[in-house]
């Protein structure tokens, strides 16, 4: 990739004000990568990165070893991903207790079973080892057909505890009015781009930047309703 490539790449996963007239899903992965980052020094030694598509949060880890696998088929292009090893999307292969941390972030709504992976984490992963996860509770239907699920903060704390967690924080993101913003260009961004053309993005850089705006004006106006919001954060260890 060039730099320009890298450049819009690295604003599509942490926007700064500049993304803001680009980035269609700028408020949500702005607090995604805010909530990540304040978790990062949490994750320690040998880390399993589940689901890792390009890795886009890997440089805010300081670890030892970073390993990402995904899976081979899936709803989305591996054209830019940077997997390690790619995996059946059942059993991982490592060895028991292989892992200090796991790290999985917008990956659990597209898993049909997630008592078999949360189960097969739990093997890899050591005694008190952590895990860091975000999963979507409100969002449209995307990588389509493998779309399965959303998680309200009581179901997600429900099957960590389940598979033998002890949940140490959880976190709403995106909440109140940048989750109704996020979701208006959300709505437009799927109405306007189909193939991709220059004037698809055109117009969408356009409209992105005119509700990005008023979106970050009404942030500050409107009351932060918690009830109303997009991801659920979770740092939970093994007991």
């Amino acid at each position: 990739m060039n730099r320009m490539q890298i450049f819009i790449q690295k604003q599509m996963f942490h926007p700064t004000l500049f993304g803001v007239f680009i980035n269609p899903f700028y408020f949500t992965r702005r607090e995604l990568h805010r909530h990540i980052q304040s978790f990062a020094q949490k994750i320690k030694g040998k880390v399993l990165d589940i689901g890792c598509g390009s890795k886009p949060y890997r440089y805010l880890f300081r670890v030892n070893r970073y390993i990402g696998i995904d899976l081979k088929k899936s709803g989305h292009n591996h054209s830019t991903s940077n997997i390690d090893i790619f995996y059946d999307g059942k059993h991982i292969p490592f060895p028991k207790n292989h892992f200090s941390s796991v790290v999985m972030f917008e990956v659990l709504e597209h898993v049909f079973n997630p008592d078999e992976l949360l189960k097969e984490i739990r093997r890899v992963i050591k005694t008190h080892g952590t895990i860091l996860l975000s999963v979507p509770c409100m969002w449209d239907e995307h990588e389509k057909p493998f779309d399965y699920g959303r998680y309200t903060s009581y179901g997600m704390k429900y099957l960590l505890e389940k598979h033998g967690f002890t949940v140490l924080k959880q976190v709403k993101s995106t909440v109140g009015s940048d989750a109704l913003f996020q979701l208006i260009n959300s709505y437009v961004y799927k109405c306007i781009i189909k193939k991709g053309t220059k004037y698809e993005i055109f117009c969408m850089t356009i409209i992105t930047g005119i509700f990005n705006c008023i979106g970050l004006v009404c942030g500050f106006c409107f009351p932060k309703h918690t009830d109303f919001y997009l991801d659920n954060i979770f740092l939970a260890r093994k007991k």
